[in-house]
């Protein structure tokens, strides 16, 4: 088991290590022969003092002593008695030499003085400790993110759990617990050895090591629950049970059915990801909350405390070790610098602006965004924008009887000036146009079919409506009145059908009321017709997950072709095939739309000028890296 460090400095561990190399000549040499895949140089951290960064100078003192001759005067009496009285007849004089041997002595003192640290190495011990205020997106009624969906929930669970992989900033799968893994040339066979990592300490696991039991068990739970696991058990296994065997305590293997290839990016995904747990934990339904005791995870922070409706509270979890790579995104070197992350529930939104303005908390997690003109006026805050963002856009009730049909659908796209509608919700930086059905700033990213992309003819719009079988029926048109990012896309909405010939109710509705009858089921589709809809997005889009190819969603949309696709890809191990494959999707997706593309909304995330490392949000935010300086 690892040898644990006191909790301040093992927030250090990074700057420790470097200025051992710094102070004795010696370890530098050792660390060039250190594979970086092992991490042998976490030992050599850990045995620096814990109270403060130092350097150890020897004083050797060396004490001779030799050989000393002594003269002794010994006085020898010779009494010879004589009748009478007694005569001394001689008193010799005894010279006797005596010789001292001794050893030579060495004495070794050993002191510590305050280690001088280069002006970088200084820098980046100045970034540990105290704490950072977040303000949270919405009510946490929940901190088990494997059982609830919500944003809220996820956003303190993403620094409290692991995955083997996690996406860089390109949303690309970069390891995390992994340590090494291999894939066999077929696809069918997937070999992962994990980093000894270990368990927050609390008071039922005390810090104990994370094993490949957990990690198994913890991946039976993801199968049970996430699209990205159900998907490994339908494309990998054939939908049957999904075996994964145990080679060690450290080392795990798939073997597979059907060669699988998004495996690695599945598992990496910033929502909906792998979390490992406990196996006892682990082994809990997924579709019931595991209760606060048991969130427990190998990440850089563990939970410390919750009080509902107010505010959740993680620590730096103290033994826990980043990756030597590059920090990127949720990959790489995740550094807590921050003694505490504590998320506030701050429901007003004019509370929220005026807490930032006053230093009471320093980040707020998706700010109002018609409040950007005055935050950016405010020289004390900057913001940063959540990239590639949440898609925009008008989504079709498949089972309407009017939107079933391809040509009414066809001719809503070929009217629609995707610019002007999506810049109703925000200044020019919050929102970009894009035409990607998997998203922009992604690996997916395509171009494919954008010629049917923001074309705003109405003409065209007007003689597609008129080749439909659309007869003047009434169609229902649900837009919020309490939703900045919707309210304003349904007020340019409704005059725009009007004009292409559609007749058009507009029911006044709030949120909460109008996600009641969009998944209200079956009972609900006749209850709407259209809607100005955002998806969100996570980090992870591709054939696979994407509802729409599955007919999985709300918007009841089914296209056999795009399932075939689908398929296809998900078996591909050809890198060009499965390119091919998503350009046919996107192509099929404009042909046949199950809703209309406007562009990128772009979330801000306002937060004090004194926060550092806190630029961009890549999916979602993570505040690993992120340090304040006052």
């Amino acid at each position: 088991m690892t040898r644990r460090l006191d909790k301040k400095s093992l927030g250090l561990w990074t700057v420790l290590m470097l200025a051992a190399v710094a102070a004795l000549a010696c370890t530098q040499e050792v660390v060039r022969e250190v594979p970086v895949e092992k991490v042998v140089t976490q030992e050599v951290v850990r045995e620096v003092p814990v109270e403060r960064v130092v350097e150890v100078e020897k004083e050797v003192v060396r004490t001779v002593e030799v050989e000393k001759p002594v003269e002794v005067v010994r006085e020898v009496v010779k009494e010879v008695e004589v009748p009478g009285d007694t005569v001394i007849v001689e008193r010799p004089v005894e010279v006797v030499k005596e010789v001292v041997v001794t050893k030579e002595v060495e004495v070794e003192v050993v002191k510590e003085v305050e280690a001088k640290l280069s002006p970088s190495l200084a820098a980046e011990a100045a970034r540990y400790g105290g704490d950072l205020k977040i303000v949270s997106s919405g009510g946490i009624a929940t901190l088990d993110s494997d059982f609830s969906g919500a944003y809220s929930s996820a956003a303190p669970g993403m620094h409290i759990h692991e995955s083997l992989f996690k996406y860089d900033a390109d949303f690309v799968s970069k390891p995390e617990l992994a340590k090494s893994w291999t894939i066999s040339p077929d696809g069918k066979t997937y070999t992962f050895e994990i980093l000894e990592h270990d368990f927050h300490t609390t008071s039922t696991f005390e810090g104990r090591p994370l094993i490949a039991d957990d990690l198994i068990e913890s991946l039976q739970r993801w199968v049970k629950k996430h699209s990205g696991g159900k998907s490994l058990k339908q494309f990998a296994y054939g939908d049957g049970d999904v075996v994964i065997d145990k080679l060690n305590d450290y080392t795990i293997r798939f073997p597979l059915q059907n060669a699988y290839s998004p495996f690695i990016s599945h598992v990496g995904a910033i929502r909906g990801a792998l979390q490992v747990w406990p196996q006892e934990i682990a082994a809990l339904d997924p579709f019931q909350d595991v209760g606060v005791d048991n969130i427990v995870g190998s990440g850089p922070y563990k939970l410390a405390s919750w009080e509902p409706g107010f505010r959740v509270i993680l620590e730096r979890h103290e033994s826990y070790v980043p990756r030597s790579e590059p920090h990127s995104n949720f990959a790489g070197a995740q550094t807590p610098y921050m003694d505490r992350l504590i998320f506030l529930e701050v429901p007003d939104a004019e509370t929220k602006i005026a807490g930032l303005k006053t230093a009471e908390w320093d980040i707020i997690d998706s700010g109002p965004p018609d409040a950007i003109d005055d935050l950016l006026a405010d020289p004390n805050i900057d913001l940063a924008l959540n990239v590639p963002g949440s898609m925009s856009n008008i989504a079709f009730n498949g089972e309407s009887k009017v939107f079933k049909d391809i040509k009414v659908r066809q001719a809503v796209q070929a009217a629609i000036d995707a610019e002007s509608m999506i810049s109703t919700l925000g200044p020019k930086n919050t929102w970009s146009l894009c035409s990607a059905y998997f998203h922009c700033e992604t690996p997916l990213a395509r171009t494919t079919g954008d010629e049917n992309y923001n074309v705003g003819n109405l003409d065209r719009a007007k003689q597609l409506l008129a080749e439909s079988s659309y007869d003047g029926e009434e169609i229902i048109m649900l837009s919020p009145t309490d939703l900045a990012a919707l309210t304003p896309l349904g007020l340019v909405l409704k005059p725009l059908l009007e004009d292409v010939g559609f007749n058009v109710s507009a029911p006044t509705i709030d949120w909460s009321t109008e996600v009641g009858i969009l998944f209200g089921g079956e009972e609900k589709w006749d209850e709407w017709d259209i809607v100005p809809m955002g998806f969100g997005f996570y980090g992870l889009h591709d054939p696979i997950t994407d509802g729409f190819a599955t007919g999985g969603t709300f918007i009841n949309y089914h296209n056999d072709t795009l399932k075939d696709l689908r398929s296809r890809w998900a078996a591909s191990l050809d890198p060009e095939e499965r390119d091919q494959i998503v350009d046919e999707m996107q192509l099929e997706f404009y042909r046949d739309p199950p809703f209309v593309i406007l562009g990128m909304y772009h979330a801000i995330h306002p937060y004090r000028t004194y926060v550092k490392g806190f630029t961009s949000i890549r999916g979602m935010p993570s505040h690993t890296n992120v340090w304040i300086e006052r």
